[in-house]
């Protein structure tokens, strides 16, 4: 790592930013990412909220390791934290999981389009790399994204690699959301910013194999081993017990059903793309 590091414009000082957040850890100089790593579910307090830095000075012996300090008889001091903060922290990854590559997963993408969390920089050459299948397990059409210099998309059986026709968000920390219709059209939103929507027809796609393959339903998906950029895909909806009726929604509540008519029950919307208005409080008026 000392090696690919720049001195600031003295030559005698090196200035390192350390970004740290729920997901993730990162080490730039001189506005480049010198190392990052994505923080998984065994990672148990990187994921919690920073309040007490403290620096340390060690002997440069040509690598640098990453650690949680979790001294007991240091802990009152060192590890003043917040516990709203914790809390914050923990409640932002609670929706997503992390990748894991060459595993199908059950996904009706018409119902449900596919989020996927990424932290790599134009020109690193990484890629989100997502196969799609029918429920019988045929190729059902793929779609890549290029972190190239000039960022590109590829779908599968359809268009070569090709140029987004805006630009991307410029921050390294992007939430992709990707989205199937019946038709087929295929749009994708980088932090909430459409950048691409495409209808998959004989004017846009290469090829003669484009109509079976992206007119196959979708019911299961795949992050193929070739994929080096994703990092955590949102979790589904789930379906809600207790209910007479089951519904599938990304809405919480802290009171459990069945309830009886007069309860005061309060609605949370989490990392939702809900807009709520007004009160937050529902009274049931009747028995569910």
């Amino acid at each position: 790592m000392g090696s690919i590091m720049k001195c600031e414009s003295d030559n005698k000082n090196i200035i390192i930013l350390v970004e740290k957040t729920a997901d993730r850890v990162t080490i730039k100089n001189a506005g480049r990412v010198l190392y990052t790593q994505a923080f998984t579910y065994n990672d148990g307090n990187c994921r919690v909220a920073t309040t007490i830095v403290k620096t340390q000075v060690w002997e440069y012996s040509g690598w640098l390791g990453l650690a949680v300090e979790n001294s007991a008889e240091k802990q009152d001091t060192t590890e003043r934290i917040d516990s709203d903060k914790a809390a914050e922290a923990i409640e932002e990854v609670s929706n997503w999981l992390p990748v894991k590559r060459e595993v199908k997963i059950e996904w009706d993408l018409e119902s449900t389009p596919l989020e996927i969390r990424t932290n790599s920089v134009l020109g690193s050459d990484n890629m989100v790399y997502v196969d799609f299948y029918s429920a019988g397990g045929e190729f059902a059409g793929a779609v890549a994204l290029f972190f190239t210099s000039t960022p590109q998309y590829n779908l599968s059986w359809c268009t070569s690699s090709t140029n987004f026709p805006v630009n991307l968000p410029s921050t390294a920390d992007k939430v992709w959301r990707i989205t199937r219709t019946a038709g087929v059209r295929v749009v994708i939103h980088c932090n909430e910013v459409e950048v691409l929507n495409i209808m998959i027809s004989l004017a846009t796609c290469d090829g003669s194999w484009w109509s079976t393959i992206w007119n196959t339903d979708v019911a299961k998906i795949k992050f193929s081993s070739s994929d080096t950029a994703s990092d955590y895909y949102r979790t589904q909806p789930v379906s809600c017990t207790g209910l007479k009726a089951e519904w599938r929604t990304t809405i919480w509540t802290t009171t459990q059903f069945p309830v009886v008519p007069g309860t005061v029950v309060e609605v949370n919307c989490v990392e939702s793309r809900a807009l709520n208005k007004g009160s937050s409080e529902s009274r049931v008026e009747k028995d569910l």
